[in-house]
């Protein structure tokens, strides 16, 4: 595949992969679930149709990145103490089997929502069908097991890590417990890193990390992944906001600090209502770089729109992938700014009014597709409360 690379200043040159390059796509959250299922069935549809009209943009490269957002597995045992559990159909391994090499994160906040028992399965699946993967495990020293593949005489090595931070909400293994690999032990993941680049040609960190919602990273994120690339990191690849966010060089690094959502279909939470999507969330990206090899690094992407209605993948063409390409640079550059916490401080502010004006009016969205006799039977105290709270910001115009 002949990939357009965009560097630093955003211009453009032409690369040609050769024998010795690897060739690299990064894509978003994998969520094979939801109300697509129930769509998939009733319209007798190949599960894997969303994915009909991107799939061969990916299948050239060597390896394929994805965030796996909840296991392949559903039982009794849901995760209590969160508000929605998600879990992905078995044909997701379908997916994942059409590609060369898959490279798949488990260190998410999505992944326990089946205890310990869906993860297992979950690990077990994947090894039957030699799909690699990183970030989670039985215990404390299975999460944090690196990878390292063997690929055109390089050993490439890939960690993952995610945090039990509120805004994250991720399970973290222990020394007897099961669950995933965490960043906040910062001196550990630098140490470890180090040590890898001494035995490997190139390290790929990949972090579920970051506010939802959030079309840019926190400073605290920003200086992060620049630790991680000082000890060695060549790539950090980012998860969890649901949009899309900016593309950093820094050294001979790439940061992609947010791939958004891939495939992230409306889901059921666990009162039984529906979790409408918000529209910015159904932006994807597909991301190549490749990797040359005296180690330097090249990268193009395309980004595309999930079509709601169909439950398809469309790439955009013509205008509106100028216009995709007109806000990566846009966010993207920002993060370079040298007043960027200045930047961050005042969109964080005007971000937090924003989402929650969008609560409010997402909230009555769902009464209004809700049925009568489904609103009733499920209105809890905490329901009226919050909606009197909602009802009480619009009035007063407060955040």
């Amino acid at each position: 595949m002949e990939l357009k690379s965009t560097k630093a200043d955003h211009s453009c040159m032409t690369i040609q992969p050769n024998k010795e390059a690897i060739q690299f796509a990064f894509i978003g959250d994998l969520f094979l679930g939801g109300e697509y299922i129930s769509f998939a069935e009733k319209s007798g549809i190949n599960m894997l149709e969303p994915f009909r009209n991107v799939h061969h943009l990916t299948t050239d490269a060597d390896i394929l990145v994805v965030n796996l957002e909840g296991p392949i597995y559903t039982g009794p045992n849901k995760r209590p103490d969160v508000s929605s559990v998600l879990f992905n159909h078995p044909d997701a391994i379908k997916y994942l089997l059409n590609h060369r090499e898959c490279v798949v994160n488990l260190a998410n906040n999505h992944i326990m929502d089946y205890g310990e028992e869906g993860l297992l399965r979950t690990i077990a699946i994947l090894d039957q069908n030699n799909i690699k993967y990183v970030g989670a495990g039985r215990n404390y020293e299975k999460a944090n097991q690196e990878l390292i593949l063997y690929l055109k005489n390089k050993k490439i090595a890939f960690v993952a890590y995610t945090s039990d931070e509120n805004h994250i909400g991720a399970i973290i293994a222990n020394k007897n417990t099961a669950g995933c690999a965490t960043y906040l032990d910062l001196d550990t993941a630098v140490g470890k890193i180090r040590s890898l680049k001494n035995r490997v040609d190139t390290v790929c960190v990949l972090l579920h990390w970051g506010h939802e919602y959030y079309q840019y990273p926190s400073p605290d994120q920003v200086n992060l992944a620049h630790a991680l690339v000082d000890a060695g990191a060549d790539f950090i690849i980012g998860h969890h906001p649901h949009v899309i966010q900016g593309i950093e060089n820094y050294k001979r690094s790439l940061i992609l600090y947010s791939t958004g959502n891939f495939f992230f279909p409306n889901y059921k939470s666990q009162s039984g209502r529906i979790q409408y999507q918000k529209p910015m969330t159904k932006e994807f990206i597909i991301i190549f770089s490749i990797l040359c090899e005296d180690g330097s690094i090249s990268y193009a992407y395309i980004g595309g729109l999930i079509d709601d209605r169909k439950h398809m993948l469309e790439i955009f063409k013509g205008n509106e992938q100028d216009a995709f390409e007109k806000k990566m640079i846009m966010l993207s550059n920002a993060i370079s700014d040298i007043r960027y916490d200045t930047l961050w401080s005042d969109y964080k502010k005007k971000r937090d009014k924003e989402l929650a004006r969008e609560s409010t009016h997402e909230a009555f969205y769902k009464l209004k597709k809700t049925p009568v006799i489904d609103l009733i039977k499920d209105l809890t105290f905490e329901d009226i409360k919050r909606n009197i709270v909602r009802i009480v910001r619009i009035v007063t115009k407060t955040k």
